[in-house]
């Protein structure tokens, strides 16, 4: 019994013609155009992160100078 060609290339073949189809559809996915980013939104997240980071490094650097830091230390979890 002869067989016309190997599975692999039957499925390669399967797959090719659904990616034609799928491209004569003319449709883009909906995920590809719904995760476009929006630079200046994260511009502005990032900004607002900073300015939170600045505002604590601002306290940390108040309680420096005053000596008013205390240090924990905690005993390494073994796992």
């Amino acid at each position: 019994m002869k067989t016309s060609g190997s599975p692999w290339l039957k499925i390669l073949i399967g797959m090719q013609a659904l990616i034609l189809l799928t491209l004569w559809g003319g449709r883009a996915p909906a995920a590809a155009v719904a995760q476009l980013p929006d630079p200046a939104a994260q511009r502005e997240r990032q900004i607002d992160e900073m300015k939170s980071i600045n505002q604590k490094l601002d306290k940390l650097l108040e309680l420096l100078p005053a000596g008013q830091v205390q240090v924990r230390v905690r005993p390494a979890d073994d796992k």
